[in-house]
């Protein structure tokens, strides 16, 4: 029986970057369900499977037992827990955004999805629940015909999947029956495929575009980039159309989540943060939202690119002995920042400060559209050509930076020159 009383989520401390896992407790098939939610550290963690699934419609919603209280979750949700909890060798510990997330608190919801990217990156797996004749027919068979009628099931125009599966390190898939495949025998099937046999199989654009985001090597891109391919993927809040993508975004994009925002606000900023293609990204991403077609075409004439050259010079970056010019502390040293695309109107550049990490950090904040190609989340996803190409080129007593990115240029200035700059006797930095 349910308890008499609504379930209350436990606070989070945001400080601690903490999440809320999901233990469901065993019963009978068709015993009432109940599970135990409790908060933890994330980097202190216990071994957990994020859950990957459709929402589905509101109505009608099933009531289970959370830690004595009562709380409703929608019908597939429940199928799911149902299902599972009769799995032997289940994880004990579930991360279910239905449950995990307190999703009538829009600051919560800030937090959690701003780093989505670890909850999925950080658990053992990704447990994938279709609730589907054909995804069972699939895993019995593995036949070519069954999984073109998978690739059909909505799941696979989910917006967010393209996050939660790219960022898994495994992924596994369980259907009605306790019957469980892994997508790597999903891809050594189409890999056996070939790909007129889908076309004859009519598969929808959805279903294909997400079936090539999952063989991309799993590495993170540009946001333009997922806008222009993945957009017009299904979730219920136009804003998850930017959100959605946030785990699989360079982190220097530096791209605040907010669900106080308006749905304009937060295409706008998109569309200002994207390096390229920013007429495209305006006039994709605004039908995708829902944004009315006169807003786009007035927001996209309001945009004129000029070029912003910018030079940083400081006594403390990478100074050597060959360089002329000395400084109150040592040779100084110029960071050379390639021309900017920048809409008109856009924020001026503000140096104000009084050190270069300060400054640097004011810059990084600016909202201004970069000229980057598909961006790396962190350099173990890079190939060795990406590695050699975003190298520093040093010449003459300047860095030129080769990654045109703004925000990526100073990530890279971060990771490799930061250790040469004293923070306890920071120098000024002049801005030309």
């Amino acid at each position: 029986m349910s308890g008499s009383a609504p379930y209350r989520h436990q606070p989070l401390q945001e400080a601690k970057e903490q999440i809320r896992l999901v233990m469901i407790e065993r019963a009978r098939f068709n015993e009432p369900l109940a599970v135990h939610v409790q908060v933890f550290d994330l980097e202190n963690a216990p071994r957990y499977s994020a859950l990957s699934y459709t929402w589905g419609s509101a109505k009608p919603t099933y009531r289970i037992t959370a830690d004595g209280s009562w709380l409703d979750v929608r019908e597939n949700l429940f199928h799911f827990l149902r299902e599972f909890r009769q799995e032997p060798g289940r994880p004990e510990w579930l991360w279910i955004d239905q449950i995990s997330i307190d999703q009538t608190n829009v600051k919560e919801r800030n937090h959690q999805v701003r780093f989505m990217s670890r909850i999925y990156s950080q658990c053992d797996s990704v447990t994938v629940w279709i609730n589907d004749d054909s995804a069972r027919d699939f895993v019995s068979f593995q036949d070519p015909a069954a999984l073109a009628q998978l690739l059909r099931n909505e799941y696979f125009s989910r917006l967010w999947i393209v996050q939660e599966v790219l960022l898994a390190q495994h992924v596994r898939f369980l259907t009605p029956g306790n019957l469980w495949i892994s997508w790597d025998a999903i891809q050594e099937t189409v890999g056996r495929t070939a790909k007129s046999y889908f076309a004859k199989l009519d598969l929808t654009p959805s279903s294909a575009m997400s079936l090539l985001a999952l063989n991309v090597e799993r590495l993170p891109s540009s946001l333009e980039w997922c806008i222009l391919e993945f957009s017009g993927n299904k979730c219920e809040d136009p804003r998850d159309k930017v959100y959605g993508f946030m785990g699989l975004i360079d982190p220097c994009y530096n791209f605040d989540v907010d669900y106080s925002r308006s749905k304009v606000d937060v295409y706008r900023d998109a569309v200002y943060y994207s390096s390229r293609n920013r007429t495209e990204v305006a006039q994709v991403l605004g039908k995708n939202m829902g944004i009315d077609a006169s807003e786009i075409d007035q927001f996209v004439g309001q945009m004129h690119p000029i070029d912003l050259p910018l030079t940083l010079s400081s006594p403390s970056l990478g100074a050597d002995s060959n360089s002329k010019t000395e400084g109150a502390y040592g040779p100084r040293r110029s960071i050379v920042l390639e021309p900017l695309p920048c809409a008109t109107g856009a924020v001026p550049l503000d140096l104000g400060g009084n050190d270069t990490e300060d400054a640097l950090a004011k810059l990084s904040r600016k909202r201004i559209p970069m000229q980057s190609t598909i961006l790396r989340r962190n350099d173990s996803f890079l190939t060795q050509q990406e590695k050699a190409r975003r190298k520093f080129v040093h010449r003459k007593g300047a860095v030129s930076i080769g990654d045109g990115s703004l925000h990526g240029s100073l990530a890279s200035l971060a990771h490799k020159t930061w250790k040469k700059v004293s923070l306890s006797n920071r120098p000024a930095i002049d801005a030309g």
